[in-house]
């Protein structure tokens, strides 16, 4: 079989066991239109559109690690500024960002791309620059657009808090104070609204899932996905797989196609290989799902091994697990 016919049956395969999964409401796979994403903290939104309280969700551990949350579906984005659902890092949700000490002297030898500079501490800069503004801008006008027709407190605090927010108080906030290095860091945040998170309530989970079903064709080609034989718009670029040994630190792609002489017919990236979005968001999702799970996955050699059975139940995935690795090994007797 050759390797191209190989990769398909792993990602039949892969889509087949998502459906097994999506089919357990005890499985925490995300369902189509949400992804899992490392979150460390939650943000509380009054009515009144102000931040009462940040909680951090990391774990207690010496080094803190973020909880695994299941969040609106986030696309990998490379550099592109294309703000996530409610769910978001310091740059997009507080319009500010920290410019490290490496690149401290080229920044400010070129101030035009900074708008103001909050603070300097002789080795890194925090900053409100060009770029901070408009994933701000961006993240802003994306909740609008999903939530301006949902009239109830939650959705109203959360665009009362952005309508009102400039990147400029960000220093000046007590609760972000308390937080400011790991915020700065990268971390990813959520919005909590008298005690729930707002990405989980159903209203708004129903105004996200009608927004990308009225946006998932788009331009994208329509054509026969050669997984499910179903006619629909086809995935230019997949999800990237995380947790593969000697892969890009943004993770490995299973379809891809990086140079013209892999490509044929005229068609590029991963529209040389069709698969629908929707198989391309189930192989991806459930493949990641189980690269997390050390339960699920060997180091061999330079390697990574994933394997699974065709069942919800986990007996027969800790069976395999313990004859890979055996959780305790016998010692010679003297006797």
């Amino acid at each position: 079989v050759s390797g191209e016919r190989r990769s398909f049956l792993i990602i039949q395969a892969l889509n087949q066991y998502y459906d097994i999964l999506s089919q357990n409401e005890q499985s925490s796979v995300p369902r189509l239109g949400y992804s899992t994403a490392k979150v460390s903290f939650v943000l509380q939104i009054s009515p009144e559109g102000k931040i009462g309280h940040i909680i951090d969700i990391r774990s207690k551990d010496k080094k803190p690690k973020p909880r695994e949350i299941t969040v609106p579906k986030q696309d990998a984005r490379a550099n592109a500024i294309a703000p996530y659902f409610l769910c978001e890092n310091v740059k997009y949700i507080f319009g500010v960002e920290l410019i490290p000490g490496k690149e401290r002297e080229k920044t400010l030898k070129n101030a035009s791309k900074i708008i103001t500079i909050l603070e300097d501490s002789g080795t890194d800069i925090i900053a409100i620059t060009k770029r901070s503004k408009e994933c701000f801008e961006a993240f802003k006008s994306l909740q609008h657009s999903i939530l301006d027709s949902l009239v109830n407190e939650e959705a109203t605090g959360l665009l009362a808090f952005l309508d009102s927010w400039s990147p400029e108080y960000f220093l000046t906030h007590a609760k972000i104070l308390d937080y400011k290095d790991d915020i700065l860091g990268g971390a990813m945040l959520i919005f909590e609204y008298n005690g729930k998170y707002l990405h989980e309530l159903f209203e708004i989970r129903r105004k996200w899932e009608d927004h990308i079903s009225n946006n998932k064709d788009g331009e994208q080609l329509l054509a026969q996905c050669l997984v499910s034989g179903n006619i629909e718009a086809i995935s230019q670029t997949h999800n990237v797989i995380k947790n593969v040994a000697n892969a890009q630190s943004a993770g490995a792609r299973l379809v891809s196609f990086n140079s013209p002489s892999f490509e044929s017919y005229g068609r590029s990236q991963s529209l040389n290989a069709p698969i629908g979005t929707t198989a391309e968001f189930k192989y991806t999702t459930v493949l990641n799902h189980l690269l997390a799970d050390p339960k699920n996955r060997l180091r061999v050699a330079d390697s990574t091994v994933v394997f699974w059975a065709e069942t919800s139940n986990k007996t027969y995935e800790d069976l395999t697990l313990s004859l890979f690795n055996p959780p305790f090994s016998y010692e010679e007797s003297d006797e």
